[in-house]
């Protein structure tokens, strides 16, 4: 975009030759029509009306040339009718964080696959089962013992089994 008084402009343009004047698509000149940039009657824009909404309302731009992209952004710079585009930290913070999210996904994926990672319910319901059958065997010791020694032989016995299953 020229830097130029818009003051001391007058003239009156199509949005094609709009868009050329000030270094921008057809298709942003439409955006900002859409979005209140004043249009006469016979579909045409009054040069000085349109750089004063622009620097007012304009959406910034980057160092590139625009390609009638929306970008997100919370802080612009305005000098005479060029308008600079500034990354919200905001929005720089939470793409750093997908970013993250998305990594941390990926080596629990890779994890899961290399057998490193188990499923929690499958864990829980095969540990339940081994817990069950050792409170099944602990329980039927007293039925077989009669005396002392014999409940140090079937506990051991007991666990002995547990140990090879």
């Amino acid at each position: 975009m020229q830097d130029i008084d818009s003051k001391k402009i007058c003239g009156v343009l199509t949005k094609s030759a709009l868009a050329r004047h000030i270094g921008v698509t057809p298709q942003r000149v439409g955006q900002y029509c859409a979005r209140g940039l004043p249009v006469r009657a016979d579909g045409k824009i009054d040069l000085a009306e349109a750089l004063a909404w622009i620097k007012d309302n304009g959406r910034p731009q980057g160092a590139f040339q625009d390609r009638g992209v929306v970008r997100v952004s919370s802080r612009r710079e305005v000098s005479d009718t060029r308008v600079v585009r500034r990354e919200s930290p905001d929005y720089a913070s939470g793409k750093a964080r997908r970013e993250n999210a998305l990594a941390d996904l990926a080596e629990l994926k890779l994890a899961t696959e290399r057998g490193e990672l188990l499923n929690a319910h499958d864990v829980r319901s095969t540990w339940l089962s081994i817990l069950a059958d050792i409170r099944a065997r602990l329980l039927a010791i007293p039925a077989r013992v009669t005396d002392l020694a014999q409940l140090d032989a079937e506990i051991r016995r007991a666990l002995e089994e547990l140990a090879a299953s």
